[in-house]
């Protein structure tokens, strides 16, 4: 990259003012947003769990590697704009570049994940209805969320507010509110015209080769030759993280029913992984440009562990937040409220923020020792830190719905 430009917004620590400021009310927002997608998943739940298990198993792998693309193409767009590398225009060919390979490298590792899972639950009819619902609405989808991650970067950076604040956190939510319903509204237009799916699914084919077509264009001409190197970094990463993401799936799958049977669980599962790889994706995305900037000198950076405990602290109010609306959705869907349990409050809001904590503190991490060997942070430490937050919260929601299961419901 270019030098260091002291254009743009500057690089300023985040403090717990700044935290509930700047930061907390797109997390907010992004926690509201969130319920679009657990209100689908909690009213199509058991059609999933009974007719699509496919579908089922590869879901986590399928928010978290919409949310990992665009939220990595994001921060590499805002550090490059942060240090002058491109400029803030829709048609830089730094921006266009990663606005076509972000499309392209999202559904590379859904092949291998839908391989992987035709080997586990067989060939069946309903596997390749799944097959054509997945990689249909992947398609399209993902064109409309790197077009909506370039616009948000570029438009956040204009107005003189810093990207890595925002963009992590939108990207993953609008990722998770367009994945879900539309994963639902493809199911139901192949159970209504299979014709119609199939001539959409051979339509996104033809989409995917002109944007493919697009981006080795755009190499070829422009002096973009550490893309090159970044295009195969990507790919490795993603596809070695889509194998990880299986495991949130797997848990998923195998604990569909005492998650389906938890009610307030099923709701809340997406915002739970969501809202923990949010957390994460802002503490990366400053990372990433600390280290590129020269602050981050250690994997346990002092300012960056206070960055840390300073959205930390915005945790308990998200969690009372994930509850009552939570509360609203499930009564809305099943017509009753288990959350109301004292018990379960208390027990979510002492371990949802230290959750978040961790998710955090490793982002920081991760965000270090990628730079210290060789790799580029932005390239690595918000796929990998969703992911993680992917498996931790899968975990955790199995545990809660467990609990609730149990003591609650």
């Amino acid at each position: 990259m270019a030098g260091i430009s002291t254009k743009g917004p500057s690089e300023r620590y985040l403090d717990v003012k700044r935290a509930f400021v700047e930061v907390y009310p797109f997390l907010l927002l992004c926690t509201m947003l969130d319920f679009v997608g657990g209100y689908f998943l909690g009213k199509s739940f058991d059609r999933l769990m009974k007719k699509y298990p496919l579908v089922l198993l590869i879901l986590p792998s399928i928010m978290g590697l919409r949310g990992n693309v665009f939220g990595a193409s994001a921060s590499r767009i805002s550090t490059a704009l942060h240090v002058g590398y491109a400029s803030p225009k829709l048609r830089d060919p730094y921006i266009l570049f990663n606005h076509y390979l972000s499309i392209a490298i999202t559904n590379l590792p859904i092949v291998f994940l839908i391989v992987i899972s035709l080997m586990k639950l067989g060939v069946g009819r309903s596997s390749l209805a799944s097959v054509i619902i997945v990689i249909t609405s992947s398609l399209v989808i993902s064109y409309v969320l790197s077009s909506i991650a370039v616009y948000i970067t570029v438009g956040a950076y204009r107005r003189g507010l810093d990207p890595d604040n925002i963009i992590g956190p939108m990207i993953t939510t609008v990722a998770d509110v367009i994945t879900i319903p539309s994963i639902v509204f493809f199911m139901y237009l192949y159970e209504i015209s299979p014709k119609v799916s199939i001539a959409l699914f051979l339509l996104s084919l033809v989409l995917f080769t002109w944007v493919s077509r697009n981006m080795l264009n755009i190499l070829r001409k422009e002096e973009l030759s550490r893309e090159r190197k970044l295009f195969k970094e990507i790919v490795y990463v993603l596809s070695v993280l889509a194998m990880v993401s299986l495991g949130s799936g797997s848990l998923l799958e195998g604990f569909s029913r005492t998650i389906h049977n938890s009610y307030i669980v099923a709701v809340i599962y997406p915002v739970i992984l969501d809202s923990l790889g949010n957390y994460g994706s802002v503490i990366g995305a400053r990372a990433s440009t600390q280290y590129h900037l020269g602050l981050l000198r250690s994997p346990l950076e002092k300012e960056s562990l206070k960055e840390v405990l300073s959205l930390f602290s915005t945790g308990f109010v998200n969690s009372v937040m994930i509850l009552m609306i939570g509360a609203v959705i499930s009564h809305v869907i099943y017509g009753i409220t288990p959350v109301l349990s004292l018990g379960f409050i208390l027990i979510f809001i002492a371990t949802y923020g230290l959750v978040a904590l961790g998710v955090m503190i490793l982002a920081v991490v991760i965000s270090y020792y990628s730079g210290a060997f060789g790799w580029d942070p932005d390239n690595l430490t918000i796929p990998l830190i969703t992911t993680l937050a992917d498996l931790i919260g899968s975990s955790y929601a199995v545990l809660l719905s467990m609990i609730t299961v149990k003591f609650f419901v």
